[in-house]
Formats: structure tokens, sequence, C-alpha cells
């Protein structure tokens, strides 16, 4: 018999979100918001001594699973700070105006623990040629 604590729960792995984040979650803040082909969304995260860079990977799943992905670059201070990410969705673009759903994961953690929450993103047909 295999112990309990070694079977994994159906599903996707966990995702990696790399140095920890959260999205902003503020009635004075705007969600995610999509300005043509680029997602802008507001985050927080600590730091405050040195460069952090933001990356989305494709994870796999149904549609269109974008994960986005924060390096602190070792930056270890404490400041609380606000980023406003923009994620260019042009590779991608020729799947959305074909209708592929957008839905992004993103740590919704406030401490260093990881929380995946999906956001589906609503795309304008407009916006598509």
């Amino acid at each position: 018999m295999i112990p309990s604590a070694l079977i994994m729960p159906p599903g996707p792995p966990p995702l990696p979100f790399g140095a920890p984040y959260a999205l902003l979650v503020d009635p004075a803040v705007p969600g995610p918001a999509l300005d043509g082909k680029t997602l802008t969304l507001v985050t927080r995260h600590g730091g405050g001594c040195g460069e952090h860079t933001w990356s989305v990977d494709r994870q796999e799943g149904a549609g269109l699973r974008l994960a986005l992905k924060h390096d602190g670059g070792g930056d270890l201070c404490r400041a609380l700070l606000r980023a406003d990410v923009r994620v260019d969705l042009e590779p991608w673009w020729t799947e959305i105006c074909a209708g592929t759903p957008i839905t992004l994961v993103v740590n919704a953690a406030t401490d260093r623990d990881e929380r995946p929450v999906e956001i589906t993103v609503p795309v304008d047909g407009a916006a598509c040629p």
C-alpha cells in the first residue's frame, strides 16, 4: 500500500511563480486591463534594492494559459513595492483572435506561499484584424 502522503491530487502540478508577489486587489486599482495587444496587471512585491523582471510562461491546459513569473534578482530588501506589469500578447495574438480564451494564472498569496488564481481575460473582437 502506498502512503497517502505520496499520492498526488488530480490536476496540473503547482505552478512556479518565481519570487513572491501578489496581484494587487483594491477597489481603487483597476483590474487586469487589455489595451491593444498589451495586458496590464498591478502587482505588489517586496524589495527595493535591485532590479525585478517579469515574464509569462505558457502552461499546458485547454486554451491559452499564461503564468506570470517574477524574478526578484536576489533582492532581499523589505519595502513593499507596487509594479505595473505589462504583458505583450503579440506571440499569441493569432490564437486570441481565433477565439482561444486567455487564462492568466497569477499568484494571489499575501505571504511567501503560492496560491494560483486563474483570471479569464475578455478580448474585444474589435481589437482583432
